[in-house]
């Protein structure tokens, strides 16, 4: 085989490697960004209840946004769960579940 049949095969060889590297980028889903919240507070609940990425509220509270408000109703309506002056009933609910889900100390809770 002459040097330029070799050369030849290189060539057709690394344009395959990098065609089925760009067809494998190509199936990889754009990641959509989940720690992008500069809220804290009622803001960042609300921001979470809201969110379109589906597991924003699962990886702070561990509930999906149909179970946080299926147990908020719970609470509220049957095991007498109120608002206070400051804290809604909702947030209440979500310092609790960040609590439970991430171990968080009380002076993070706070913030």
């Amino acid at each position: 085989m002459s040097s330029h049949t070799l050369n030849k095969t290189k060539k057709k060889a690394v344009i395959a490697a990098a065609v089925a590297v760009l067809e494998y980028y190509n199936q990889i889903p754009t990641p959509i960004p989940i720690h992008t919240s500069i809220f804290t507070g009622q803001h960042w609940l609300d921001e979470l209840l809201t969110s379109e990425h589906p597991d924003c509220i699962f990886h702070q509270l561990g509930l999906s946004q149909e179970a946080f408000s299926r147990l908020s109703a719970e609470l509220q309506l049957y095991h007498g769960l109120q608002s206070s002056k400051h804290v809604s009933a909702d947030k209440q609910i979500a310092i609790f579940l960040y609590f439970a889900c991430t171990g968080a100390s009380s002076w993070s809770l706070q913030e």
